[in-house]
């Protein structure tokens, strides 16, 4: 296990990084430092969140690109914990940015290392108790979220839209009116192929995201209610396909669990684990 502090090292060159956009002091570390097991301690803004990043998103390209037939079943790859919602809104801003960009680069990049065009594209969702909406599907609630989507999204000027879009503030959808209108008009939460974000429970309900970003209280509730069974199932069944498909579970800022949470996050993780069949070794 090897322990680096990139803290000085940032500071003296912090500036640098920035305004030349290269790699940032921990990104570089890790890339210098492939294979080996790492734990890295660094400052805000050093690019400690793209050194799970980055691998997560190659792993996922590869199972795609290497194995198709395991990558057409549906399933968590990767499970992203947090300790609160708002760290869960920023990684959700990094994944519409990584994968999810409007322009479909990262689709193109996608189609061209799998060597196919027809295949799915990767799909994340944001699970916590801001995602909307809890129970069973509902008319009602359809149309009310509709309404919310409207006046938040659809009614900004371009110019806003834009400047959304460019900080991952606006869902990676390919064609947001659309989803919307079949919400409204025929009760249905309707995913675009394209589409690489889930942004209702019942859109991940039905479909299981690839990564599936969330909170350890929430967590604990999708582990216990029939509404979320059909993820688990689904990940099971992939986790069954092959050796060779494994969880990566990420736990970022493990730091902030301590004490008696601490210990329930530890519970809940080998509940985790104990739902998917997973052993400890």
């Amino acid at each position: 296990m090897l322990i680096y502090s990139l803290e000085e090292k940032w500071k003296k060159n912090k500036e640098v990084y920035l305004q030349n956009k290269e790699l940032r002091p921990a990104q570089k570390f890790m890339m210098e430092h492939k294979n080996e097991n790492l734990v890295i301690v660094a400052p805000t803004g050093s690019g400690k969140t793209e050194c799970f990043m980055w691998p997560m998103i190659s792993s996922i390209v590869h199972e795609a690109s290497s194995n198709q037939n395991s990558w057409q079943q549906k399933g968590v790859r990767a499970l992203m914990l947090y300790p609160m919602n708002a760290l869960v809104s920023d990684q959700i801003s990094r994944l519409r940015r990584m994968i999810g960009d409007t322009e479909g680069k990262f689709r193109e990049i996608f189609y061209k290392n799998t060597k196919n065009n027809d295949i799915r594209i990767p799909k994340f969702g944001m699970y916590t108790g801001r995602t909307p909406y809890p129970g069973n599907d509902s008319k009602e609630r359809n149309k009310s979220i509709a309404k919310t989507f409207k006046r938040d999204l659809l009614s900004r000027d371009e110019k806003v839209l834009d400047k959304l879009k460019l900080i991952g503030k606006y869902p990676a959808k390919v064609d947001l009116e659309s989803f919307i209108y079949s919400l409204e008009n025929e009760d249905k939460h309707i995913t675009n192929d394209y589409d690489a974000e889930l942004i209702t429970r019942q859109e991940m309900q039905n479909l299981c995201p690839d990564i599936l970003i969330t909170n350890y209280s929430m967590l604990e509730y999708m582990l216990n209610r029939p509404f979320e069974k059909s993820i688990w199932s689904e990940t099971k069944k992939w986790l069954n396909l092959s050796s060779d498909n494994k969880l990566l579970f990420i736990i970022d800022e493990a730091h902030m669990y301590k004490g008696s949470s601490g210990g329930e996050v530890a519970f809940l993780i080998r509940r985790l684990l104990n739902k998917l069949d997973i052993s400890r070794d």
